[in-house]
């Protein structure tokens, strides 16, 4: 629960998935009539804080919200008196909340390939969440898409002077590694870039803007 505090949203994703790991994992144990139900607390917990009508810590997240979803979906589907008739509609997607929240559009021109914005992430990962840009093209809603994330990297501590080099000579600290290998060290500019790309991506799945697969695919 205190992981949800950090400003860096790499730790509460992993202590999600890890929390979801752990109540499949554990799902019987913590049902059983005999014991307390700690599956329904720590549901209910994660309702409270990431769900809720005054949630604390909701995020349009992607994988962050994904899995605490899923935690609280387990807790109901055992414990159905653990959420209220009008609480269930803030656990249905697309979710309420969601569709509140805004992210600011880069002012600039087009940085289709400005640092850290890599060519594949630029192309191929941003498509993915914009219907008719994949591959190389280039619609104004892909542009629209590229400047919030672009944004929301700069929002979350990134800039040239501080971090260009640095990730430069992350980057060539990995050339030797093979290309399906997870790299040893994850440039600063990726790591923002994939936080931006999944908090825009459940931004835009809230308003329906996402399809659970395009025509081009």
């Amino acid at each position: 629960y205190k992981s949800l505090r950090l400003n860096d949203p790499y730790v509460p994703e992993r202590m999600l998935a890890a929390l979801y790991g752990a109540c499949l994992a554990r799902e019987r144990a913590c049902t059983d009539p005999n014991s307390r139900p700690i599956l329904m607390v720590v549901g209910r917990k994660i309702f409270d804080l990431m769900f809720s009508a005054n949630a604390e810590f909701f995020t349009t997240h992607w994988l962050m919200r994904d899995f605490a979803f899923n935690i609280v979906k387990l807790a109901v589907s055992s414990f159905p008196q653990m959420l209220e008739k009008n609480e269930r509609e803030y656990i249905v997607s697309p979710f309420l909340l969601g569709k509140r929240k805004k992210y600011k559009i880069y002012k600039g021109k087009d940085p289709l390939y400005q640092a850290p914005l890599s060519m594949d992430f630029s192309n191929y990962t941003i498509g993915y969440i914009v219907e008719g840009g994949t591959s190389y093209s280039n619609p104004p809603e892909k542009t629209k898409v590229r400047k919030q994330i672009y944004q929301r990297i700069l929002d979350l501590g990134w800039n040239e002077e501080d971090f260009l080099a640095l990730d430069k000579s992350v980057s060539n600290s990995n050339l030797h590694q093979n290309r399906s290998e997870r790299p040893n060290v994850e440039r600063y500019g990726k790591k923002y870039s994939w936080i931006a790309y999944h908090e825009v991506a459940g931004h835009r799945e809230d308003k329906g803007m996402i399809k659970n697969e395009w025509e081009d695919y």
